[in-house]
């Protein structure tokens, strides 16, 4: 599958491999935010943070602000209250944000990244 993401992302991703190590977003969800998760809560925390960094970073300098909210806001609208966000891992981050910019008609196919 092509991903809708750049190369550096992608080597940041591999090397890094955990939401733990991810840099501070200016969007973080904290406890707040997310609710009961029967005692997951840090780890949905991380793993929502950790798919909204990839979008921000996919899409840093590529879209106006107005365009990230609302790439945010459906990734909250997507993950909320799933618990299969517990299990996710990097193919699954990929995999979602690719298929949201996709879904998103910004058109960024030419950007493909195999």
């Amino acid at each position: 599958m092509d991903y809708i993401i750049n190369e550096e992302i992608l080597d940041w991703i591999n090397t890094n491999k955990t939401p733990i190590n991810k840099p501070e977003t200016e969007s973080n969800f904290n406890y707040d935010d997310i609710g009961d998760w029967d005692g997951e809560e840090e780890l949905a925390i991380s793993q929502l943070n950790w798919v909204m960094l990839t979008l921000e970073l996919t899409l840093s300098n590529r879209v106006d602000k107005s365009t990230l909210s609302t790439l945010k806001s459906q990734v909250w609208k997507d993950w909320s209250k799933d618990t299969r966000i517990l299990d996710a891992k990097e193919e699954d981050v990929i995999d979602y944000v690719s298929g949201l910019i996709a879904r998103s008609s910004l058109g960024y196919a030419d950007d493909k990244v195999a």
